[in-house]
């Protein structure tokens, strides 16, 4: 079995979870990031950030923005993941580009950091679009160079809040929407107006009630659809059978609860409240309680963007009972009102109702004091039952000293037969206590006014007369009291406005015991802040209905001393028979101390809640009999549960729902046990927490929990355990020798391989009983590297040979890390030590090896690099070659071919004018047309060979006129910047510069992705600059031989320069443009083309006229020209072409430059038509002796070259006008009239071409 080879290259990524794992497995070289290990630091010390976060967290990397995430996200990416990891942003999350676009665009380019809180983000990630809300937070990374390389963001999906606080706010709307509507209609009115405001969760929605007679559903509320809708049907039979585009309402009503999956088939489209139209709905029968009734149906559709999961379905059966519920309230409102218009009606029904009913007892006698009539409640009030008090009489339970004064009542009612009476009196119970009633007595009469019988109404005042009673001992105790402690009295009459005042309560407000008091005295005296609140606590319990019972705190000012104090009030408002305040009494009490010590007392309790609040461990402090709670802001962060949550009762069941549990962690927080235990906590989402809690008992016997979340702690015992154990496996079954240290160093685990090799136990070199199996040559430094990775917990590598089992001396390797806890505990080492004795054996043989290579090598390598200086030598030879034959051949295309087809021109167009048949002129201007093809294709060729312009107006001229030519071509924009009036005297450097120019603007053109680029020449230390340089794409300079941008071009461009003397200079980077310059020796001047020659062929051979003959003398009055040309044949057809017209006298014909400026002397010509390219003296120069000698004489320039190549060296040489060869004869003749001045505009310059 093979080993796999081990990379040397350390690992940066340790531990993340599965996501590390997963990032750790996948292959990234094929992605834009590229291989891990060159991931630049910023991004591994992100991706590490992110992976030891519980936070769903997103690293966001590079231009195309790639997602690397942790382990917490995959519960957002859902269906995306594992796919997500690595894909860039807008292709993972293409629904929701819209929104991060900006965001990101804003972190990447400026740096913005953005919070959303709650925000919506529209997500595929379950096979639907999906309404998800998240809270998010966006950071820029920033790179090493300053730039943002990628965007932090930490999230957190807050969906089920803001759905929960949504649906929640519905079914409040709902309650208190239809608390108070008494019609059925109305309240359909009301449900439909909530929940049109909450469409999201309910998309549409149809309610019906039921008729009176139990046949049909009416519809009695719509929403989301419109009245002409295929679902907003107007009745609903129960009786008939349904059919598939009717509401399933007989289905309905017998099962409660009905999902429909197939709401399109029945009626269509209907709102789905999110994309696209609704799939679902649940049809509800409405129920006001569980017992009664069906009173109607409601349809809630279902949105299209959340699935229908357990607390959607919560929320709309939710929201169906409180629809059903409101229903039943309205309808039994509307019974009530029914029920109350009948009582009018029944009015003795409604009398007797209303006796019954009454909180007041009713007695009623015949005039012999016989009892016709006792109500229930009378009964009650005495303690009997109905039946016992209607053989009995009033006076039967009054208390003997009020009975004197009953009688006397009685024989006044006879006397006077008038009512209207009242009296207090008691009566005795039936559990012998006594009863204080108020009794109102009514006589009722005949219509002939005769007494027919007696009402009387007993209300029952036994504990107000009680309290009065405590009343007037109170104050008598009170009055005692204040005259001799701080408490001060008041007594306020509301009728008389009277307000007294002890001394002590006007020391209270800062005044004299003599001091003057009234209502507003003390108003006055309240401080501001509870000015307001005091009276209107006055006024309230002066109300009739109130309970009288007075009880406040508040500040005064001071009025005479400036003092301000805390007085606590109590008091009580005695009212008349009517519900009259008649008395107001109490008393204050100065709490100025203890109100300051309150304020210390919530001081110090802030001060420890704020303590116990940013503990980073969880406190609940509890009463004994754990029935209250008060927790921490790590325990409710942890478990979730608050405050609220004990009021709702049974807190313990809830935490610990196992009663036997429950009851072993009751015990454990009652007991003073001492000591951590490890419990299992329910967290209020149903999780399990596994925590360690400890109990003190404070001196109030309130007891203090302290609690750690351990689940971490546990985790890592358990990964722990699972690791050693698989790590002991595979050591044992590990070929190489594997060990572990304790933190101070010695051996505490070897591996079998260990054991099998030296032949010793665990035991054996258990500590550091290992080091004599070290060869003692060996052992020093050995040791000594290990003792210094122990000290300084560094990792530890070293060699030295070992002793075998069987004696034998063996090489090893160690290699020893250190190892740690999770929290930074140095656990101690473990290492390797593979035997390396045959690779040391080896590497002996191959160090002998080596030497004797080592001498070969460099033998060859001198050979080498001879030849390749002769390749070198050899392929610049060829390129000279290339470039002279190139040249040579250009210039046989200008001399020979181009001559000759000019010459076949004229002899053309001379034929052309003396034919007078059309159809031979056809064919002849056919032929002209094709030799002007011919020329054109020729010069171009030339061109592309060797500019002609090089060599006649120099490099300068030769680069312009390259611009000019990528311009035209290429649409590139090329500026020229001569620094220097710079003309190489090396005419192959010159050459060499200029074609190095082309190619490097050509890859301008293929590479550098722009449209502009410059070309400067200059001087620099007696050598030609030449440099060519763009702002575009760029390329690393360093990997030239790489490089497709770069390719052959410029190393061949760097050898050729080599060759003559120069060198090259690259600067570019990606993204940064390129600059690259070329240095050239000036070297000395080399003959121009032409300028020179020692031998002329023979077509060239002079055809001088030396003297004028008889015809020219004779036409002295004709334009005296003058033929330049070294080809005799375009001489002889210029000569044919101008003599057609008699105003023009040939005087003479020279074969070069040298003797024009002769004839010229000789012959004296009006104007001389000059040649640019001929030996010994090319036209310019000859041009320029002309002009100097006879400035008068007129020079047209003649080239087979155009305007851009010739014409500005002619012009600026003093020609007055320059032609091409093969234009048309008669734009030669208009040019010599022209210059001659032998027509109208003759003033100016003709400077035509064709």
């Amino acid at each position: 079995m093979h080993q796999r080879k081990k990379s040397t290259r350390p690992e940066w990524l340790i531990g993340g979870g599965d996501m590390g794992e997963l990032i750790r497995l996948r292959d990234w070289s094929a992605t834009p990031l590229g291989p891990r290990h060159s991931w630049p630091p910023v991004l591994r010390a992100s991706i590490n950030i992110i992976l030891s976060s519980a936070f769903p967290m997103v690293v966001l990397w590079g231009r195309e923005l790639l997602l690397i995430y942790n382990d917490a996200y995959r519960v957002i990416a859902a269906g995306k993941h594992p796919a997500a990891l690595g894909q860039s942003t807008r292709d993972c999350w293409p629904e929701v580009w819209h929104i991060n676009k900006p965001i990101l665009e804003g972190v990447m380019r400026r740096g913005e950091v953005t919070y959303l809180e709650n925000q919506l983000f529209p997500v595929t990630r379950h096979g639907y679009l999906e309404e998800s809300y998240f809270t998010l937070s966006y950071s820029p990374i920033w790179t090493e160079d300053g730039t943002v390389g990628g965007a932090f963001v930490t999230l957190l999906e807050t969906t089920s809040a803001v759905l929960s606080d949504r649906r929640m706010r519905t079914l409040r709307d709902l309650a208190s929407q239809t608390s108070d509507v008494s019609e059925v209609d109305s309240a359909c009115q009301a449900v439909v107006r909530v929940l049109e405001g909450n469409l999201a969760d309910v998309p549409f929605g149809l309610l019906y009630l039921m008729d009176d007679d139990g046949t049909e559903l009416r519809l009695a509320g719509l929403l989301g659809i419109e009245q002409n809708s295929p679902a907003a049907i107007d009745r609903l039979l129960l009786r008939e059978p349904e059919q598939g585009q009717q509401w399933p309402v007989s289905e309905t009503l017998s099962r409660g609860l009905l999902e429909m999956n197939d709401l399109r088939d029945r009626f269509g489209l209907l709102p789905g409240g999110w994309a696209g139209p609704a799939r679902s709905a649940l049809a509800f029968a409405l129920r006001p309680t569980s017992e009664s009734p069906d009173v109607g149906l409601v349809v809630l559709g279902i949105s299209n963007g959340r699935a229908l999961d357990e607390e959607y379905r919560a929320f709309l059966k939710l929201t169906a009972s409180q629809i059903g519920s409101a229903l039943g309230q309205a309808h039994t409102r509307t019974e009530e009102r029914i029920r109350a218009r009948a009582e009018l009606v029944a009015s003795e029904a409604k009398y007797r109702q209303i006796v019954e009913t009454t909180h007041e007892g009713i007695w009623i006698t015949d005039p012999d004091s016989v009892t016709t009539y006792v109500n229930p409640q009378m009964a009650a009030m005495l303690g009997y039952q109905l039946g016992e008090l209607r053989e009995r009489n009033i006076s039967n339970f009054l208390s003997a000293r009020d009975l004197p004064a009953f009688r006397e009542e009685e024989r006044e009612l006879k006397r006077a037969a008038a009512g209207g009476r009242q009296a207090e009196y008691r009566l005795q119970r039936k559990d012998e206590s006594v009863l204080c009633a108020e009794v109102n007595t009514t006589v009722l009469l005949d219509d002939q006014g005769r007494l027919t019988g007696v009402l009387r109404t007993f209300s029952d005042i036994t504990e107000r007369k009680r309290a009065e009673e405590a009343l007037r001992d109170a104050e008598a105790r009170l009055r005692l009291a204040a005259e001799t402690t701080d408490f001060g009295a008041f007594d306020f009459y509301p009728l008389s406005g009277e307000l007294i005042w002890s001394a002590q309560a006007k020391r209270h407000f800062g005044l004299p015991p003599d001091a003057q008091v009234d209502y507003h005295v003390f108003l006055r005296g309240l401080h501001p802040e509870d000015r307001v609140r005091v009276n209107q606590l006055v006024r309230d319990v002066m109300l009739p209905g109130s309970s009288g019972e007075y009880m406040t705190e508040y500040r005064t000012i001071g009025l005479e001393d400036g003092k301000e104090r805390w007085i606590e009030a109590r008091g009580r408002v005695l009212f008349d028979h009517e519900g009259k305040p008649m008395r107001f009494i109490g008393a204050t009490v100065d709490i100025t101390r203890r109100k300051q010590a309150e304020e210390e007392i919530d001081r110090q309790r802030e001060l420890l809640q704020s303590i116990i609040d940013n503990i980073p461990v969880m406190i609940a402090i509890y009463d004994p009999r754990l029935e209250t709670f008060r927790f921490n802001r790590e325990l409710r962060k942890v478990l979730g549960w608050t405050e609220n949550d004990v009021i709702q009762g049974d807190f313990m069941s809830k935490v610990y729902p196992d009663p036997d549990y429950r009851e072993m962690v009751t015990a454990f927080m009652q007991s003073l046990e001492p000591g951590w235990r490890d419990l299992e906590v329910t967290a209020k989402d149903g999780s399990k927490i596994v925590s360690s809690w400890a109990n003190i008992r404070l001196s109030d016997q309130t007891s203090v929990g302290i609690g750690i979340d351990i689940r971490r702690r546990k985790r890592d015992e358990e990964a722990l355990r699972e690791s050693e154990e698989r790590f002991r496996i595979l050591a044992d079954n590990s070929p190489v020798i594997l060990w572990m240290t304790n933190p101070e160093g010695g051996l505490h685990f070897v591996n079998r391989t260990y054991r099998e090799f030296f032949g010793a136990s665990l035991e054996d070199v258990k500590g550091g009983r290992w080091q004599p199996l070290v060869h003692p040559d060996d052992a020093p430094h050995y040791v000594a590297a290990f003792q210094k990775a122990v000290r300084e917990r560094a990792p530890f590598r070293s060699e030295a040979r070992v002793k075998r089992h069987d004696g034998a001396w063996r090489w090893v390797t160690s290699y020893g890390d250190p190892r740690s806890t999770t929290s930074g505990q140095f656990l101690g080492h473990v290492g390797i030590s593979p035997d390396i004795t045959e690779r040391k054996q080896a590497e002996e043989e191959l160090r002998g090896l080596n030497r004797s290579l080592e001498q070969r090598v460099a033998e060859r390598t001198a050979e080498a690099e001879r030849r390749a200086e002769e390749l070198r030598a050899l392929a610049a030879e060829l390129a000279r070659t290339e470039e002279r034959e190139q040249r040579r051949l250009a210039e046989w295309l200008h001399d020979e071919l181009q001559q000759v087809l000019v010459a076949a021109k004229m002899q053309i167009q001379l034929t052309h004018s003396a034919v007078k048949e059309p159809g031979l002129r056809e064919l002849l201007e056919k032929a002209c047309h094709l030799v002007d093809e011919s020329i054109g294709q020729s010069r171009s060729l030339t061109a592309d060979l060797t500019p002609p312009i090089l060599y006649h107006s120099g490099l300068v001229s030769g680069l312009e006129q390259l611009a000019h030519w990528f311009a035209e071509k290429h649409h590139l924009r090329v500026t020229v910047e001569p620094r220097s009036d710079l003309k190489p005297e090396n005419q192959e450097a010159a050459v060499v510069l200029f074609n190095a120019a082309r190619e490097l603007l050509f890859n301008v053109v293929k590479h550098a992705g722009v449209d502009q680029a410059r070309v400067i020449l200059s001087e620099t230390d007696g050598r030609v600059q030449l440099s060519v340089e763009d702002q575009g794409a760029g390329f690393d300079s360093a990997r030239l031989a790489e490089s497709s941008r770069a390719g052959f071009g410029l190393l061949n461009l760097r050898e050729r320069l080599h060759f003559i003397g120069g060198e090259m200079q690259i600067q570019s980077a990606p993204g940064r443009g390129t600059r690259i310059t070329l240095l050239a020796p000036k070297g000395p001047e080399r003959s121009l083309p032409g300028g020179a020659q020692a031998e002329v062929e023979s077509s060239k051979t002079s055809s001088v006229v030396g003297q004028p003959s008889a015809e020219n003398t004779e036409a002295s009055s004709a334009i005296r020209v003058l033929l330049v040309d070294d080809h005799r044949m375009v001489r002889e057809g210029l000569a044919g072409l101008l003599e057609q017209d008699e105003s023009v006298l040939i005087v003479g014909q020279a074969n070069d430059g040298h003797e024009a400026v002769e004839l010229t002397r000789e012959l004296k010509p009006d104007v001389v038509m000059m040649d640019i390219s001929m030996p010994r003296m090319n036209g310019i120069r000859a041009t320029q002796r002309i002009k100097n000698e006879f400035p008068h004489v007129r020079i047209i320039g003649l080239s087979m070259h155009g305007e851009r190549e010739h014409g500005a060296a002619m012009r600026q040489a003093g020609a007055d006008a320059f032609l091409h060869k093969g234009g048309a004869g008669e734009e030669l003749l208009a040019a010599i009239r022209k210059v001659a001045g032998h027509q109208d505009d003759a003033g100016e310059t003709f400077s035509g071409t064709t």
